[in-house]
């Protein structure tokens, strides 16, 4: 076995003998899992091969830290949203460092601050040499109608597929929200891209293709 992937497992503890499930892998899907049927009553055990939770079933290493290959980036934290709201249920002990900017993009021909602030990193964008200022903008308030219709939604995740008749008939008052998603079925985002003006700026596609 190679030694660094031994290094890694945990040593080995008791399990229980009975349970009603076994959750393998602790990634966030396992986790949530695990949790879910936990809050149901279900005795559960949760399985993981290396010595930490989360991660998408790939890690690398860099300068002797382990990193998840998966997801970078999470939403959601903010005042009565979902993340928000599941730290308060289960009184998880967790503090949130605000980064600005959130991440920054890097290639061999652009570095560019991904701000915290919307209008800020529109603007940072538009400034940028070549860039079609108005397309741009036309993108990123396209963008914003489709957030605005999406965030509710995701807040509540009994909502999304799949679901019940209950879920639907929830689903009818809220339609009028949906209608800024409509047109985008079945569309690339760069075709919505080059629908507004700006598909062939390149520093616009790097940052699309990086998220």
């Amino acid at each position: 076995m190679n030694a660094r992937v031994a290094a890694e497992r945990p040593a080995a503890t008791s399990l229980p003998a009975v349970a009603d499930v076994v959750v393998i892998g602790a990634g966030f899907g396992g986790l949530a899992t695990a949790l879910t049927l936990a809050e149901a009553g279900a005795a559960v055990v949760l399985i993981e091969a290396l010595n930490y939770p989360g991660g998408c079933a790939s890690t690398f290493h860099r300068g002797g830290y382990a990193f998840e290959s998966g997801a970078t980036l999470l939403s959601g934290f903010g005042e009565g949203q979902l993340m928000q709201r599941l730290i308060e249920r289960h009184h998880i002990d967790v503090v949130i460092d605000w980064l600005d900017p959130v991440i920054e993009l890097v290639t061999p021909d652009l570095r560019l601050p991904i701000w915290r602030d919307r209008a800020r990193l529109v603007e940072s964008f538009c400034a940028l040499p070549g860039a079609p200022v108005e397309g741009l903008r036309r993108f990123f308030s396209h963008q914003q109608r489709v957030a605005d219709a999406l965030w509710d939604l995701f807040a509540s995740p009994e909502l999304l597929p799949p679901f019940g008749l209950a879920e639907l008939l929830r689903h009818l008052p809220r339609t009028p929200r949906y209608f800024p998603i409509l047109p985008l079925l079945g569309k690339s985002l760069a075709s919505v891209a080059a629908r507004d003006g700006c598909g062939d700026f390149e520093p616009l596609r790097v940052y699309l293709d990086a998220l």
